[in-house]
């Protein structure tokens, strides 16, 4: 089955159109790599070992999974990582994506997969205690219009959008307990894709957010047994973040520190606001300002300073009116 190259655009940082010269390399970076792993098993098995396969074993323990699980994967790209990843486990995938092209080249990279498994299979005897092996059906369509009944598990990628609109898609039409996963960026990626809190959606429960590899931030989520009503926030607080983790120029409030005299001294203490000037690479100091002082802080410190982004602030005092509640 070939599936149609006009029917959707996967969307790119590009379309977003709040991004700059970098995020626009980064992201079509990442978009080449994919496709040079979907035309090459020696890249694909490179690429997913050094950027997949930790992640998505992350994944599947959150979650909870076991082989024979259903799960849908929404944002599969043309190379199916995460889907064959999580097929390799025992699940069985829906992977689905708008991108008609990328989808062609999925089904390639599927079918590739498919046939290496059985010709390993060739002349060897059946083991009857091997564990189950999945399967990955790829879907083409709108995730925003799909239904999501008789899916343990839903996965939405990082480059997902609208990504709210999907998100909330899948809290509607989900089963009770169906546990949502979907990636958020973090760091340098902040600027390049969408990061939604679980309060953006209406939902009072913070979840399980975990750190991710490649500047991602993992939430997941079980689908409550009422939802809020559309628009409603929650009084909640919205899911903290590490002061390393904001994007340059982005406003916080400081949520905790660590208790260091020389941090109290330079303003560094709950209740400030704060916003990230620089993160020097390779595990390089962070230069945040504080009070209107710039101040250096090593790594290792900087990541233990807990950040409430200045918009997750204003969602939950939107709440009732009173940011101290949640």
């Amino acid at each position: 089955m070939r599936f149609d190259p006009v029917t959707g655009e996967r969307p790119t940082a590009t379309a977003r159109g709040k991004t700059g010269w970098g995020e626009d390399a980064l992201v079509g970076a990442v978009q080449l790599c994919e496709r040079l792993a979907a035309r090459s098993p020696q890249f694909a098995r490179l690429y997913a070992r050094a950027f997949y396969r930790t992640m998505v074993d992350r994944e599947y323990q959150l979650a909870e999974l076991k082989p024979g699980d259903r799960v849908a994967q929404i944002g599969c790209g043309p190379f199916p990582m995460t889907a064959l990843q999580l097929a390799a486990r025992g699940c069985h995938v829906t992977a689905i994506d708008c991108d008609g092209a990328a989808l062609n080249a999925a089904a390639d990279a599927v079918s590739a997969l498919r046939a290496g498994h059985e010709a390993a299979e060739h002349g060897e005897a059946s083991d009857d205690g091997a564990p189950e092996r999945g399967s990955v059906t790829l879907v083409q369509a709108h995730a925003e219009e799909l239904q999501y009944e008789g899916y343990e598990a839903v996965i939405v990628a990082l480059h997902v959008a609208p990504k709210l609109a999907v998100l909330r898609r899948v809290l509607e039409t989900a089963d009770l307990g169906t546990r949502l996963l979907y990636r958020n960026p973090r760091s340098v990626l902040r600027g390049a894709y969408q990061r939604v809190t679980p309060g953006a959606m209406g939902l009072s429960q913070t979840g399980i957010i975990a750190k991710l590899p490649g500047n991602k931030e993992l939430v997941m989520l079980r689908k409550p047994v009422r939802l809020s009503k559309d628009g409603e926030v929650a009084a909640a607080r919205c899911a903290e973040c590490a002061l390393c983790d904001l994007a340059p120029r982005e406003l916080g409030t400081i949520a905790y520190a660590p208790d260091l005299p020389a941090l109290a001294a330079l303003g560094v203490r709950p209740g400030k606001t704060c916003s990230l000037v620089a993160a020097h690479p390779w595990g390089g100091p962070v230069i945040c300002s504080v009070g209107g002082r710039q101040v250096a802080l090593e790594r290792s410190i900087a990541a233990d300073i807990g950040i409430l982004p200045l918009g997750c602030v204003a969602e939950c005092s939107g709440a009732n009116g009173d940011s101290s509640q949640g």
